[in-house]
């Protein structure tokens, strides 16, 4: 049995590093995606490398190595939480404020840190007395949170994709299928539930025929085995394309000069800032580029190049800078505002007008009145 579990190691850490490889190799792909799969990836590896190293030596000649991964999963799930935003909003960066995520892994490594720092010998001694004393209190209790704070971070992800599916429904028909995505949530879900449930059992000294951390490596492995198949047959999906260069390529069959570039410029600008034509809820790109007399497709590439936007982007600006023109000129209320000002739905004015600004409408009121 022994011998069956070493193989199941090797070939997820083998398939670990098949993905490292192949994450490294793709070109003209977004760099953050790709830099927080190979550190979802490197965190696994280094969970399985850990079984699989007591596999092959005896845990008492690697003592060093003694539960010295056990605060690696909470680094995961705001990884892959991260990985998820990347991949729906090429605009994502990791802020400062963003680095609270990982303090949850930074507590609990600081917590067991004077054990890491204890001598071979006195872990040794631990190890001898493991199966007679009931397992410590701060394990056990850090094993019940990496569960839920795994599953908090999933179902984040899955709101993230299902709010994206809904307000961008062409995009993810154009772009990439998020349905992958969304089996790889619901799987990691099913994963965390099978390994707590284990180490339930474990935890009320149910006899059990496999050791949890099996359990885990097995399910790593099987995981690891999806992205593989992922990136060779839907890369797109895993990592889709940088959007600049999608854009570049898109555009580089194209005969516009610079030129013929700066009118459409000129008549996109005087559409919109005197005669306010997004102003109107329904306006469509089509319709606009018929407004001022230019081919949509090329509207769509000043726009892109020269503004550096997307048409819808750029509507929603102009939408929020009149509805931040008159937030203090009337009694109306910020939907009404919002209404008037050529937004059809509060949900996408809410979230445009946090997009463009960093606060929301009312936060922006508020700054006003002080």
């Amino acid at each position: 049995m022994k011998d069956i579990w070493f193989i199941i190691f090797s070939i997820g850490i083998a398939q670990g590093l098949f993905l490292i490889i192949s994450l490294l190799l793709l070109k003209e792909k977004r760099k953050l995606s790709i830099r927080l799969l190979l550190l979802l990836i490197l965190c696994t590896i280094l969970l399985l490398s850990r079984e699989w190293l007591t596999l092959l030596i005896p845990l008492e000649r690697v003592i060093f190595i003694f539960r010295t991964v056990e605060t690696l999963p909470l680094l995961i799930g705001p990884l892959f939480w991260m990985y998820i935003v990347s991949i729906i909003n090429p605009d994502f960066k990791i802020t400062k404020k963003q680095l609270f995520h990982f303090l949850p892994f930074a507590f609990f490594l600081l917590l067991f840190l004077p054990f890491y720092l204890q001598s071979n010998e006195y872990k040794l001694q631990y190890l001898e007395e493991w199966d007679n004393n009931p397992l410590p209190l701060g394990f056990v209790i850090l094993g019940w949170f990496k569960g839920l704070h795994a599953l908090t971070y999933l179902i984040a992800s899955w709101y993230c994709l299902r709010r994206y599916h809904k307000n961008n429904p062409e995009r993810v028909k154009n772009r990439f299928n998020t349905g992958l995505l969304y089996k790889l949530i619901i799987f990691q879900v099913i994963f965390v539930s099978i390994i707590h449930f284990v180490l339930a059992l474990e935890f009320n000294e149910t006899p059990l025929p496999i050791e949890p951390d099996h359990v885990a490596a097995l399910l790593v492995t099987f995981s690891f085995f999806i992205y593989a198949f992922a990136i060779v047959i839907f890369p797109q999906t895993v990592v889709p394309e940088d959007e600049n260069e999608l854009k570049k390529s898109r555009y580089q069959a194209s005969s516009l000069q610079s030129e013929e570039k700066q009118e459409i410029l000129e008549k996109l600008k005087k559409s919109l800032e005197e005669d306010k034509a997004y102003l109107n809820p329904n306006l469509t790109i089509g319709e606009l580029s018929a407004e001022i007399g230019v081919n949509s497709n090329r509207l769509s590439q000043v726009i892109n190049e020269l503004l550096g936007k997307s048409f819808i982007q750029l509507i929603n600006e102009y939408r929020i800078n009149e509805v931040k023109e008159n937030i203090s000129n009337t009694s109306k209320t910020l939907y009404g505002i919002a209404l008037d000002s050529g937004f059809n739905s509060k949900s996408a004015f809410n979230r445009s007008f946090k997009e463009v600004t960093g606060m929301t409408p009312s936060e922006y009121k508020k700054s006003l009145e002080k």
